[in-house]
């Protein structure tokens, strides 16, 4: 089948090519004539056609006329040079008309003439059409998961709009008309059996326009219902009753409720077939899976609710009428307690919770009046302006689930005076947990209030007293310790040495016990308040050890540090008070061990890291159980010869404690006689991630070289041998000073000489101190008055505090040592020279 002119060779390898493909193939000239074909070419054009092709033919005038053209058009493409695939349907109507897929490639000769154009062609309509069913396959599928996916949102809202209501009736009513709607049925219920377990009662049901409604009563044998299918747990599904091989319902039966398809849910409790979900629809059809599911869960979802709002309404019953029963034996309750509270000793008050008084007793009418006036004004009124937001607020926290209130506040009486009471109240709430009533007592406590403000008054005068005998004390201790260190740097003999030594610390020895006689008056009157800045933990352990190591001096005892390398370097508390509880629990370990080792321990708490463990352990003589129950306790030591052979005053382990609690920790020792002590305490730091280098070092006085510059200083000072102390003292650091006896003398001095630091006494004859401060301060800004350090016998925080507040700059305690007076010194400024100007 190929042409003549085509050499042998061509003929045979073009056959061979041709004929081992099962597509139609074929190949024409620029002429649109055939030049080569294959079998399967022939054969379809044949089944399709009824025509043979033959070489030579003009392949497009083969097709019918319209077919022709369309064949042509894609020759001349082919023709032009193109090479393409198209899909086109081909065929004679009345015979076969399959789709093809067909192939165009051009045909050069050597010098890139196109000669030609091959054809193939592939039959690919068995292939659309499995695509077109696949398609069709996948929208069925398609649709029923829209349709699965709206009925699950259709179940939501049901459930939403069942949850919102607590009428069982009305639950069967949403389920059936959203179950009805959504369906498209004619109508829907829910109906319960009778205990004959053959009747259906639905009281409320959906019911579409025009269509026949479910509601009333349902002998299901007369629809020729199976009772058996049903009371087995199984549905009823009939697509058409008119359908006879359906015969679980009697169409005549149906069609009187204008049904022609039916599905009957049954629902089972523990076995029992007990209600019914049922749906019809006018006309017949095919229910879906997914339409089934959705009206077996609207069934059970029905189900439950029906019996939680019956259960719920059966237990609102029982209880409205055990509160009906409560209220009665409340009623002759209230009437005996009302005479018990008639005879009560102290008032008793029932009002709203805005203070509408709804009972008063005899003792309230003999208190504060008769009952009307108290009930005209509304208690709350009664009370004094000033205690009634505290009132109220208590009240209000009540109201919001807070404890019972309990406050003191002044009353006022028939006679228009006020009275101290106390005012304890309780809020009654209704069934539904609304506030309902103030039940109140009120007690007279004006006695115990003013015995109060006595001990409060004798509290004052307590701590007044300390402070007027401390500075008392220390003024003249001032003296001895400052002459004694004085005394102790001029030459000496032997002797004369160790009188001075024994002078100076029997001197520190009285000024630490009126220290511990201070700290613990400071903490008994709730005045201590811890400072929080930080500071370098391990800077403050070493601190304490260098003050109480002297005490060591001469003993055969070893110290021993032991600090992890984990331990926060940098932490944040109050290290002056820290220091003060380490010094004391050193300074026990070194006076109880003769011999031995003490050794400090220090670690933070794996589980809180802000909280670390302190512990220092001794070989001393340790301590007898029975006395270990007394150690922390105020003026108490182990037993007496404790303290004839040791001294002390019994403050110190009790001041720890109170410290350590402050720090929100805790203090205890172990001990046995003979086998050394151990005293472990805790304290919450703050951690700082900053190193110890950047934060200055506060509380640890250090030693300081003589001034490297001149200042020019005066000292108010009203008692002579203090003045000659501080002297000495400047006199020793390398300063000459002025002098003035009081706070009048310190003024007129500062207007006549530009001085560049004052040391200011805080208590003086007339003028003292800080009236002085206050004097300078307002009359001279801060550039051109003199830097003002406070002196002051008195050693209570709040004294410094208030130096602080009068304008002073700093502030040195008595007795003053030459380390802190030097520092204060350090941190003055030299003026330029000239009387300073006051500000108008």
């Amino acid at each position: 089948m190929l042409s003549e002119a085509s050499p042998e060779l061509a003929v045979s390898t073009w056959e061979r090519i041709l004929q081992s493909e099962t597509s139609p193939v074929c190949a024409f000239d620029t002429q649109y004539r055939l030049t080569a074909f294959n079998q399967a070419h022939s054969d379809e054009f044949f089944r399709i056609y009824r025509y043979r092709v033959q070489i030579g033919d003009v392949f497009p005038d083969l097709f019918l006329p319209d077919q022709a053209a369309v064949m042509r058009g894609f020759m001349a493409r082919a023709l032009a040079g193109e090479q393409y695939d198209i899909v086109q349907e081909f065929g004679d109507p009345d015979l076969s008309k399959p789709h093809w897929q067909i192939s165009y490639t051009p045909l050069f000769d050597d010098n890139g003439v196109v000669v030609g154009a091959f054809h193939r062609a592939q039959d690919i309509s068995a292939r659309l059409r499995t695509e077109a069913e696949l398609a069709k396959a996948r929208k069925v599928i398609d649709d029923a998961a829209q349709a699965d996916s709206r009925l699950r949102q259709v179940l939501r809202d049901l459930d939403d709009r069942i949850r919102a209501t607590s009428d069982p009736d009305q639950v069967c009513a949403i389920a059936a008309e959203i179950a009805g709607t959504t369906l498209g049925a004619g109508a829907a219920a829910y109906g319960t059996m009778r205990a004959d377990r053959q009747t259906l009662d639905i009281t409320h049901g959906w019911t579409a326009p025009g269509a026949h409604s479910l509601v009333g009563t349902h002998y299901l044998p007369g629809f020729g219902t199976h009772l058996d299918v049903l009371r087995a747990g199984e549905d009823i599904v009939v697509n058409d009753v008119d359908d006879r091989a359906q015969s679980l319902l009697d169409a005549s039966a149906c069609m009187a409720l204008d049904a022609r398809c039916v599905v009957n849910i049954p629902v089972m409790e523990a076995g029992r077939f007990v209600s019914m979900f049922v749906v019809t629809g006018p006309a017949a059809r095919t229910w879906t899976r997914s339409e089934l599911d959705f009206i077996r869960n609207a069934a059970e979802r029905t189900r439950a609710s029906v019996e939680r709002r019956r259960a719920e309404m059966a237990l609102r019953e029982a209880n409205e009428s055990l509160e009906r029963r409560v209220q009665q034996a409340l009623a002759e309750r209230e009437t005996r307690l009302r005479q018990l509270a008639e005879a009560l000793p102290i008032g008793l008050l029932v009002a709203s919770p805005d203070g509408v008084v709804d009972y008063g007793n005899a003792w309230i009418a003999q208190e504060l009046g008769p009952l009307d006036r108290v009930q005209r004004e509304h208690w709350p009124l009664l009370v004094h302006p000033e205690d009634l937001g505290l009132l109220r607020s208590r009240w209000d926290a009540m109201a919001q689930g807070g404890p019972p209130s309990h406050v003191e506040v002044r009353m006022r009486g028939p006679d228009g005076s006020y009275r101290w009471y106390a005012v304890r109240s309780v809020l009654l709430r209704d069934a539904h947990g609304q506030a309902e009533r103030i039940v109140s007592t009120v007690m007279d406590i004006e006695e115990l209030v003013r015995a109060r403000e006595r001990a409060e008054q004798a509290a004052r005068a307590k701590s007044n007293f300390l402070s007027t005998m401390s500075h008392e004390i220390r003024t003249p201790l001032n003296a001895v310790i400052g002459m004694a260190s004085l005394l102790h740097d001029t030459a000496l003999d032997i002797e004369q040495t160790d009188f001075v030594r024994t002078i100076r610390n029997s001197s520190e020895h009285l000024l630490t016990l009126i220290n511990d006689v201070l700290d613990f008056s400071l903490i008994e009157s709730g005045r201590l308040r811890l400072d929080r800045q930080p500071f370098d933990l391990r800077g403050c352990l070493r601190s304490a050890i260098d003050i109480v190591a002297p005490a060591a001096v001469g003993k055969p005892i070893a110290l021993r540090l032991d600090i992890p390398e984990a331990l926060p370097a940098l932490v944040v508390g109050d290290e002056a008070r820290l220091r003060q509880v380490l010094i004391n629990v050193l300074a026990n370990a070194f006076k109880f061990t003769a011999a031995g080792e003490v050794e400090v321990s220090v670690c933070a708490d794996p589980d809180d890291p802000e909280r670390v463990h302190f512990a220092v352990r001794d070989t001393g003589i340790g301590i007898e159980p029975a006395h270990q129950v007394h150690l922390f306790s105020a003026f108490s030591q182990a037993d007496s010869s404790i303290a004839r052979r040791y001294g002390g005053s019994g403050l110190g382990l009790a001041i720890c404690r109170r410290l350590v609690e402050a720090m929100d920790g805790r203090i205890g020792v172990e001990s046995a006689p003979g086998q050394g002590a151990t005293f472990r305490f805790s304290a919450r730091l703050g951690v700082d991630t900053r190193t110890p280098s950047i934060v200055e070092r506060r509380g640890v006085p250090r030693a300081t070289a003589p001034p490297a510059r001149a200042l020019r200083l005066l000292v108010a000072e009203d008692n002579a041998v203090n003045r000659k102390v501080v002297a000495l003292l400047l006199r020793k650091l390398g300063y000459s000073a002025d002098f003035a006896s009081d706070g009048e003398q310190a003024i007129r001095a500062v207007q006549s000489h530009a001085y560049d630091v004052v040391l200011m006494d805080m208590q003086m004859p007339g003028v003292d101190g800080l009236e002085a401060t206050r004097h300078i301060v307002s009359r001279w800004p801060v550039g051109e008055r003199p830097r003002i350090i406070g002196l002051t016998a008195n050693a209570m925080d709040a004294d410094r505090q208030r130096c602080l507040d009068a304008g002073m700059d700093d502030y040195l305690s008595k007795p003053v040592l030459i380390d802190e007076l030097a520092a204060a010194l350090a941190r003055g400024q030299p003026r330029a020279r000239g009387v300073a100007t006051a500000v108008a």
